[in-house]
């Protein structure tokens, strides 16, 4: 998954050329060696924070790089109605294949979802069964289905998703508003009303819509770098026109 890195450095550096600007300039404005500079394009083990200071030097934002280099990707993987009844079936499945897919080992998979061996082996061997791996060795894993995924529409494991947010979004509201969170808590809880015309409604969601998938753009670079610094983060978002004032 470094590849994406890649893609990210090289959108970076077309944007060099493009700009009529060299290794040199980006030394001068970031305060670094041309060697530095070199090696913060070219290599894949870079930091979130570098490629964002990398965008900003150069005079682009983070989040339309990482939307071009989306272009150069790979073609998006499909879950079959099986695979996803799967996953599905039981949230540590997916769970399982998701640390796969991070390129866990077998041996800390099971340490992390306190699994036994058994259990591990018997997912295993379904998702060998169903294609989205290749077992060689006892720690030799193969990915035949890889990110970027895509969920059908209304399917399976959107439904298991969405289910599990709801439930953990009416905890969590619940619990906020017991604890009657302040400015600096690590969770937010906002429920407000306004007063807003057609247009300015519009732009509302227009605008949060970009900054969530602004947000997702950081995320996927942490993901891919592995970020021992990040943890999950999660929010829901729903705007319409319902009311307390009406029925």
């Amino acid at each position: 998954m470094k590849t994406e890195i890649m893609r990210i450095q090289n959108v970076l550096k077309s944007s060099l050329r493009e700009k009529g600007l060299h290794y040199k300039d980006l030394s001068k404005e970031m305060n670094i060696s041309q060697a530095t500079v070199k090696r913060l394009l070219n290599n894949d083990d870079v930091s979130l924070s570098k490629l964002i200071e990398l965008c900003h030097s150069i005079g682009l934002d983070f989040f339309e790089v990482s939307e071009r280099a989306s272009h150069q990707r790979s073609k998006v993987y499909h879950f079959s109605k099986q695979q996803e009844l799967f996953l599905a079936k039981d949230l540590k499945n997916f769970r399982y294949f998701r640390l796969l897919v991070l390129k866990e080992s077998v041996s800390n998979i099971i340490e992390k979802l306190a699994i036994t061996e058994q259990q591990s082996n018997k997912i295993l061997k379904t998702l060998e069964n169903l294609e989205l791996i290749e077992r060689w060795q006892y720690d030799k894993i193969k990915l035949l289905a890889d990110f970027p995924f895509k969920w059908i529409p209304n399917g399976s494991l959107q439904k298991k998703y969405s289910g599990h947010i709801l439930e953990r979004v009416t905890q969590e509201t619940k619990e906020a508003q017991l604890n009657d969170l302040s400015s600096d808590s690590k969770n937010n809880l906002i429920i407000t009303e306004i007063l807003l015309d057609e247009n300015s409604q519009q732009e509302f969601n227009k605008e949060l819509r970009k900054l969530v998938e602004r947000y997702k753009a950081i995320s996927k670079v942490e993901l891919i770098s592995k970020s021992k610094h990040a943890s999950i983060f999660s929010s829901f978002f729903l705007t319409g026109k319902f009311s307390w004032w009406s029925s």
